[in-house]
């Protein structure tokens, strides 16, 4: 089972209740990014269980604003590059506060960087020549949120970032698979 098969349980099982909620998705992708840009702050100032619960709200909030797009049938192409970008923002944002605020050693924290948003350019450059949305049923995004949340209530801020990192760098090693089983070597256009 792969993570948009997930989400889209998810979805149609929320479906009903969402589509009375009054804000607009747009807003609540906001609130997602608004939410980890938060806890990257707190994250700098030491105070890692709030931060913890802040990338909880983040992630729960991530996945309902595509979920209220669909369900009140307002989800658009700007809508999903909205939430790509924000979640983009917020992995980095989180990422780079553990850093930025000495809970890991500089090399594990910047090759956890470098190997998160590698896979997800990966993905991009995959969708960009297929016309297809691979990167969600290759996303790594629930993982990652849960390991920055279960990192920052338990402090062990260098394994959970040693755990990113490699999962990052397995997920881009097997994009580029995927990328060279989809594109080959065919000529560019």
């Amino acid at each position: 089972m792969d993570a948009s098969t997930i989400k889209s349980a998810v979805e149609k099982r929320l479906a009903p209740a969402l589509v009375h909620v009054p804000l607009h998705p747009h807003v609540v992708t906001l609130l997602a990014l608004a939410s980890a840009l938060a806890a990257a702050g707190l994250l700098v100032r030491g105070q890692a269980a709030a931060a913890g619960m802040l990338v909880v709200l983040s992630g729960s909030l991530d996945l309902l604003d595509g979920a209220i797009a669909k369900a009140r049938c307002k989800a658009t192409a700007f809508g999903a590059l909205l939430d790509r970008v924000s979640d983009r923002l917020a992995d980095f944002a989180v990422v780079s506060a553990i850093l930025g605020g000495g809970h890991v050693p500089f090399g594990w924290g910047l090759l956890a960087l470098l190997s998160v948003m590698l896979g997800s350019y990966i993905s991009a450059c995959i969708e960009a020549e297929t016309h297809s949305r691979i990167g969600e049923s290759v996303s790594l995004r629930g993982l990652r949120i849960l390991l920055l949340a279960l990192a920052c209530l338990t402090q062990r801020f260098t394994e959970a970032v040693i755990l990113l990192a490699a999962l990052g760098a397995l997920s881009a090693v097997g994009r580029m698979v995927l990328a060279w089983r989809l594109l080959g070597d065919r000529g560019q256009a």
